[in-house]
């Protein structure tokens, strides 16, 4: 009865006498359907490790058994014009999102019929119908990838937004106002991205590559003092092997004489 009588997201206190916020569990229906992903994801990917182990999918696998809540819990909070982008872990990713999962493990298997035609494999999943912008094999490689997309968003008045930044975590209203409202999202990302892009070629170039051309230049500065000297060392050795056979001669032909 007083679970009933309390309001969704009611603060109750608590027995240290700090109030904290209380929510509600969703209905029986929607509590069901929440759980039948999550088994639909660990039936899944249990399947996928057998065909795995059994060498029938190729490449990397990438299992997120133990994710399950996570990502339906994540997916669930989403609109159905959100888009998703995910690590290379994401088979319960597009799963929870509405991709079939005959889709995902026809890619699994490099198979045509694959969500990315069978050319992305465990790390690569796609599906633009569901708005699942894909899993990315390098860490962080999806976040050019959703600058591009809100600045799209934006340019291109892909979906109506609303004037003012939802209600939520701090994170979150800071990630609504930067993709809905002002320009924070340009003068986070996009001019600190290209300085960060054009400092890393420039350490690439002068750093990288100029400590490995520093380092060849060394090691092959001392590879040929070692076989110089190798050269050398052998080229004394058998002089004095040569001598040697020659004294021992010479000594052999006194004692017949």
């Amino acid at each position: 009865m007083e679970r009933t009588a309390q309001k969704k997201g009611s603060r109750v206190a608590q027995a240290d006498g700090k109030a904290r916020t209380k929510h509600e569990l969703p209905p029986k229906d929607e509590a069901l359907e929440l759980l039948d992903k999550m088994l639909l994801i660990r039936h899944f990917e249990e399947r996928a490790q057998e065909m795995y182990m059994k060498a029938k999918i190729g490449g990397f696998l990438h299992l997120c058994i133990g994710e399950e809540a996570t990502v339906v819990g994540a997916t669930q909070a989403m609109r159905d014009g959100d888009y998703l982008l995910s690590t290379y872990r994401e088979h319960g990713q597009a799963l929870a999102r509405g991709t079939h999962p005959n889709a995902v493990m026809a890619e699994l298997f490099g198979r045509v019929d694959g969500c990315s035609k069978g050319r992305g494999g465990s790390m690569h999943l796609f599906d633009a119908g569901t708005r699942f912008y894909g899993g990315n094999a390098i860490v962080g490689g999806a976040l050019p990838v959703a600058v591009g997309l809100a600045l799209a968003w934006r340019m291109y008045l892909i979906q109506r937004v609303p004037e003012v930044a939802p209600r939520g975590s701090v994170a979150t209203v800071a990630a609504r106002r930067d993709l809905y409202q002002d320009d924070v999202n340009e003068a986070v990302f996009m001019r600190p991205g290209q300085y960060l892009t054009r400092s890393l070629v420039f350490f690439d170039i002068r750093g990288v590559d100029g400590a490995v051309r520093g380092a060849a230049a060394a090691i092959g500065g001392l590879a040929g003092r070692w076989r110089r000297w190798q050269t050398g060392f052998v080229r004394s050795y058998a002089m004095s092997m040569l001598a040697g056979v020659l004294v021992v001669a010479l000594g052999v032909l006194v004692v017949q004489l």
